[in-house]
């Protein structure tokens, strides 16, 4: 104790200073204020979490597992004015003659998803096969689209005869081109073989483009020669002509032997659009000055372009030839790309060479 400072325990020591009350009240805003900004934040984030808005995430019509569970539309392969069902469950069909399911529900399905018109837009293809000794029909592959959410039959096609009691093995779009993979039985097996052993075993691919609603097998093109002008420019088969109209130098003549003067096809120059004409009024106007008249004028997508297809019927009883023409348009100048036929062999061949023509047509100024 002695040597303990004197005022430790005295009444008289002089008191320690204590914090300023001004100072006091500051230091309590603050602290007051951190506490309510910190309650604030919390309640922001409590307020945000709350305002998370999850978004539904967009169903699409074209997928894998709808167009396997699709509902399809073919010719009956007995009576082509009648329609079978063909319904989609988990990539394996069952068949419906007039509302009566039929005994070939191990139809199995592929798919395929791509753009087969060049319009932008994906379409659903898928392909059908009835496996070994179901020879019905073929392979057959259907193309669908996208109408406002909901799937819409839009073509279809048979595969050649040669394929029944085909596998499809893949298909594929690329480049607008639908590819249909296939193993087919050889036609050794098929001359030499009894039915009951044959197998399909070698690799076989078909093309096909979807033109006016219906898938149009492609032709090989390799070795086709190109007519150009300064207007517009198109492929054509080396075994035809392609040779300006003598009587009209904006119009071509093409076909098998064709000339100047005459050919089963050609380009012509139709005409102008009047002001706030459309294509197809020009065309549906042009088409009743022939004396035929046409069955109809639809409107289509060829390489991205909008044209009109015309279908002009025979003229009389006695004349066999039809035409197919196409219309294109150009800052308001109208071309016609045509081709007549009969109901022979020789015309379908032509026709679905003039088909793969069309898909080349462009105008090059």
């Amino acid at each position: 104790m002695d040597n303990m400072p004197n005022n430790y325990f005295s009444s008289d020591a002089e008191p320690k200073k204590g914090i300023p009350t001004w100072l006091g009240l500051l230091i309590i805003i603050i602290i007051t204020a951190a506490v309510g900004a910190g309650i604030l934040g919390y309640q922001y984030s409590i307020s945000n979490q709350d305002q998370v808005v999850t978004e539904t995430p967009v169903v699409k019509a074209i997928t894998e597992g709808t167009l396997k569970n699709a509902t399809l539309s073919f010719p009956n392969p007995y009576d082509e004015s009648k329609n079978d069902t063909i319904k989609l469950v988990d990539g394996h069909a069952i068949i419906y003659d007039n509302g009566n399911e039929m005994p070939r529900d191990y139809t199995v399905a592929t798919t395929a998803v791509g753009d087969l018109n060049n319009d932008g837009k994906e379409e659903g293809v898928i392909g059908i096969y009835q496996g070994y000794g179901a020879n019905i029909i073929g392979p057959v592959v259907f193309v669908l689209s996208d109408d406002n959410d909901v799937l819409k039959q839009v073509g279809s096609v048979a595969l050649p005869e040669e394929t029944i009691d085909s596998e499809i093995k893949s298909l594929s779009v690329v480049d607008g081109v639908l590819s249909v993979n296939l193993l087919v039985i050889s036609s050794d097996d098929l001359k030499n073989l009894p039915h009951s052993e044959w197998q399909p075993t070698v690799a076989k691919t078909f093309q096909y483009k979807l033109v006016d609603g219906s898938l149009v097998e492609q032709v090989d093109t390799t070795g086709w020669k190109i007519y150009k002008n300064n207007v517009f420019e198109f492929k054509y088969p080396k075994e035809w002509n392609a040779v300006v109209n003598k009587y009209n130098s904006k119009n071509v003549l093409f076909g098998p032997g064709a000339t100047s003067e005459s050919g089963y096809g050609g380009v012509e120059y139709t005409g102008a659009l009047l002001q706030g004409q459309s294509l197809k009024e020009f065309v549906k106007e042009f088409n009743s000055g022939v004396e035929s008249g046409s069955t109809s004028e639809t409107s289509v997508i060829i390489n991205g372009q909008s044209v009109i297809i015309s279908i002009l019927p025979k003229s009389s009883m006695t004349e066999k030839t039809e035409s197919k023409s196409v219309s294109f348009e150009k800052d308001g100048e109208v071309f016609n790309m045509y081709l007549t036929y009969e109901d022979d062999l020789e015309s379908e061949q032509r026709l679905a060479i003039f088909d793969q023509m069309l898909s080349t047509f462009k105008f090059t100024k």
